[in-house]
């Protein structure tokens, strides 16, 4: 039997840069992305899309 273990992670700054690359990265990995975002939720979206499209 082979054990799988998610991790769940709160990204801060994942509407853009190196927050948003974190943020798709742990989600490709297979773990649980909360996107967190200070200002500009169009863009937070985005990123949401791209964490939810593995």
């Amino acid at each position: 039997m082979e054990v799988v273990s998610v991790a769940s992670a709160l990204v801060t700054g994942a509407s853009r840069g190196i927050g948003r690359a974190i943020a798709v990265a742990l989600s490709r990995r297979g773990d649980r992305v909360a996107v967190h975002y200070g200002s500009d939720r169009d863009a937070a979206e985005q990123s949401l899309s791209s964490c939810l499209c593995k």
